[in-house]
């Protein structure tokens, strides 16, 4: 059956004109491609008399969020490190990187707590995102004695002839301590996939930022002091990229080999062995000679200090934020 319907063609127009400014300003223009920057991450090695550092952007990560720090100033009697591993964004990790150590006022548990713990509140009350957090690990070495401190789950690890030794906790939300601070602050550890996680976001339950999860993600960092022992080779701070496929013995045994080697070598070759057994994330590594501290003449060379001087340190010897390469491209 047809339809009654009579379908005809419009009529043609005479004088039929286009105004073409009209059309111009009510259709859409094509928008031309943009010039725009991005910034590029270059693999650093820092080579220090008795250190070595290497950063390496892990394969997989868009933007390297890893940074370190050295302090060495006459105005305080020791020679700190310090890596921070950030998430969610930078800020946290550089804003850590370029005051936690410089807040140590001297060579003790209550001042390295209170510099943590400062470092902390001053980036959270100037923070541009609730989201931005890092982990944080400092050592500080003075004469024959290291003092460590951390929040996260970056680790420094003493390396001996025959043993070693992690002298940092990791502060993951599989910690059944650290669950319970969080339930009686309020909050919750579930598993998302096989690793739990804080409010089901964030694996690790102490950090410098986060100022969305403050309330459960505490900047109190573990700390623990030991002694240079006369067969201690090696002092390694990590992020945690290093040992995605690598264990700590495997390290320990990788630097036992190259003790004679030139130690400015010893950062580059960890993280480089990292990433080729499979590594998949950031990597930054400092590995600090012991044997320097051992010897009375370095020691005094390297710590020769003016403790009558009161003046601030607000510069460190090496720069602490990553260097970045900048790329215009033109589509």
């Amino acid at each position: 059956m047809f339809s009654d319907l009579c379908v005809t063609a419009p009529s043609k127009k005479k004088g039929l004109r286009l105004n073409i400014r009209k059309i111009n300003t009510t259709c859409p223009k094509k928008k031309l491609p943009k010039k725009f920057e991005e910034k590029v991450w270059k693999d650093q090695l820092i080579q220090g008399d008795f250190y070595s550092i290497s950063a390496k952007k892990g394969p997989i990560r868009k933007q390297m969020e890893d940074t370190f720090s050295v302090l060495r100033t006459p105005y305080k009697p020791f020679v700190g490190f310090g890596v921070f591993d950030g998430h969610s964004g930078i800020q946290a990790a550089v804003y850590a990187s370029e005051h936690l150590l410089n807040k140590i006022r001297s060579f003790d548990s209550s001042s390295l707590m209170q510099a943590f713990l400062e470092t902390d509140q001053l980036f959270c009350n100037s923070a541009k995102t609730l989201k931005d957090g890092s982990t944080a690990t400092v050592a500080l070495v003075q004469n024959s004695s290291i003092l460590v401190g951390n929040v996260g789950d970056s680790r420094a690890i003493l390396i001996s002839e025959n043993s070693w030794q992690i002298l940092t906790k990791d502060h993951a939300a599989s910690d059944l301590e650290e669950q319970l601070r969080i339930e009686k602050a309020g909050g919750y550890v579930i598993p998302v996939g096989r690793i739990p996680r804080v409010q089901g976001t964030i694996a690790i339950t102490r950090s410098i930022g986060d100022l969305g999860f403050k309330q459960f993600l505490i900047a109190e960092p573990y700390i623990n002091q030991k002694e240079i022992e006369e067969d201690d080779l090696f002092l390694v701070l990590s992020s945690d990229g290093l040992f995605n496929n690598w264990d700590i013995e495997g390290l320990a045994n990788f630097l036992r080999e190259r003790k004679e080697s030139k130690t400015e070598l010893l950062a580059e070759a960890i993280c480089e062995y990292a990433l080729r057994s499979g590594s998949r994330d950031n990597i930054t590594a400092i590995v600090v000679d012991l044997r320097h501290f051992k010897n009375e003449r370095i020691k005094r060379r390297l710590l020769d200090i003016d403790m009558g001087s009161d003046e601030e340190d607000d510069i460190m010897e090496i720069e602490t934020t990553p260097k970045m390469m900048v790329k215009k491209f033109m589509f």
